[in-house]
């Protein structure tokens, strides 16, 4: 944890011109006949604007930093991806349905599909944000980005912990048990297996009293709880550092 607190404060550093606020969508018109239900599936799914929400209301501007606005755009075709210059966070149509179909490999029904398809999703935009938090989009720095991301879901929601969980599952089960090439989001960007247990670690700290019964039993409770609530305050107090010029004071993850 120690080499992950000092390699993000160094890209910090090198990265402090950012700023994260008035955080917006670009809706752009479907092109085929399939597109239209990605659209309306992230639509009600809420993923997006709970998103643009929690950004907005956690996240100042400055001045001093002045730095265009995030932007998520919902575009047509393509990969997920994140300009690090423009700061616009694209989530193609086509990797809705891609995540969906993908999720329909591993589920038993339509209906745990597309929930696990969305959950897949949401991880997706919470990672590409953190990747413009570190300004750097190669799978390299995954590992940032896996902890900024968990840290913005897991105390920035009430139900946080069990909504990251969630999304992480969905994707850590499609980048380790399914084929593909790099082509797919979640190889390219791959969520393993022992880097799936950091972020459950993370959750289960965050919250034990809530989050353990999401969690396999083990031999050990209490150690597993007392390791995991002390990884949990580390990230907390890292995150909170290196992100604090930029929080608002009224806001969740101020506190």
């Amino acid at each position: 944890m120690n080499k992950l607190i000092s390699l993000v404060t160094l890209i910090f550093l090198l990265a402090s011109s950012q700023a994260f606020a008035d955080a917006s969508a670009q809706w752009k018109a479907p092109v085929n006949d399939i597109q239209p239900m990605a659209r309306s599936l992230l639509e009600r799914s809420n993923v997006v604007s709970d998103f643009l929400q929690l950004i907005n209301s956690n996240f100042k501007d400055s001045e001093r930093l002045r730095i265009d606005d995030v932007t998520v755009v919902l575009n047509n075709r393509g990969a997920p991806s994140a300009n690090l210059e423009t700061r616009e966070l694209s989530i193609p149509y086509e990797y809705v349905v891609q995540a969906i179909t993908a999720q329909s490999k591993l589920e038993d029904s339509r209906e745990a599909a597309l929930k696990r398809g969305i959950d897949t999703i949401e991880y997706t935009l919470y990672h590409l944000w953190a990747h413009v938090v570190t300004n750097e989009m190669s799978p390299g720095s995954d590992d940032n980005a896996e902890a900024i991301s968990s840290w913005l879901m897991i105390k920035g929601w009430p139900n946080g912990g069990e909504q990251w969980f969630e999304d992480s599952q969905a994707f850590g089960r499609a980048s380790q048990l399914l084929d593909g090439s790099l082509q797919d989001y979640w190889h390219a960007h791959s969520l393993y297996k022992t880097r799936n247990q950091t972020i459950n670690c993370w959750i289960l700290g965050s919250n034990p009293d809530q989050n353990e019964r999401l969690l396999k039993s083990v031999l050990d409770p209490a150690e597993r709880r007392s390791r995991c609530v002390a990884q949990w305050q580390e990230l907390d107090r890292a995150m909170g550092s290196l992100l604090a010029p930029l929080l608002k004071a009224e806001g969740t993850l101020a506190q």
